[in-house]
């Protein structure tokens, strides 16, 4: 048995490695804006935590695809991601193994594929394929809840990074969905 972690620098993914005994981390570049920046958060975490890192880069993934869901600002996210992703993840888990996916209450509001449903359909669908289960250890926490929960293993984890649409000079944008959900917890 394996535990997978997708790992993608921010708060809640990097939540779940400071908190879990993770075996893997993996980290997926599909094209999105803040691509180095999660990147080096991600490398970072790893490297605090010991545990080996397997970066991938896709390509050909539409980034745009849901730029008009109810909530959601900007080109950040792509249909289908979190399916994408945890299939990457559990490409390097055995049967028998978790992959962790560090989805939290309050993403449920404006991403379908954070919410329990989803989970519960890749877990089956995983189970079924490959022996592989899926697990969102955050999913009935907000936000805040995870942020404490990092705060009390990490005091200082200003290097996650947690913006979908970096600015020209690779800094927070500060009015992406992501960044009004870390200044609204903060």
């Amino acid at each position: 048995m394996s535990n997978v972690l997708a790992l993608s620098g921010g708060i809640d993914s990097s939540a779940v490695l400071a908190t879990l005994p993770i075996d893997l981390a993996v980290y997926v570049d599909y094209g999105q804006a803040a691509a180095v920046q999660e990147r080096n958060a991600a490398r970072l975490m790893a490297q605090k935590f010991e545990t080996p890192l397997q970066e991938t880069r896709i390509e050909g993934l539409d980034i745009g695809s849901m730029n008009d869901a109810p909530g959601v600002s900007g080109p950040r996210v792509v249909q289908a991601r979190n399916a994408i992703i945890l299939s990457i993840c559990a490409n390097h888990a055995p049967p028998g193994s978790v992959v962790y996916l560090g989805a939290h209450k309050d993403d449920s509001k404006n991403y379908p594929d954070c919410r329990p449903e989803f989970i519960g359909a890749m877990t089956q669908a995983f189970l079924d394929a490959y022996g592989v289960t899926v697990r969102a250890p955050f999913q009935l926490m907000t936000k805040r809840q995870v942020r404490d929960t990092l705060a009390s293993v990490l005091r200082d984890f200003n290097f996650c990074w947690s913006c979908y649409a970096p600015t020209d000079t690779g800094q927070p944008c500060g009015a992406c969905d992501s960044c009004m959900s870390n200044a609204a917890e903060g």
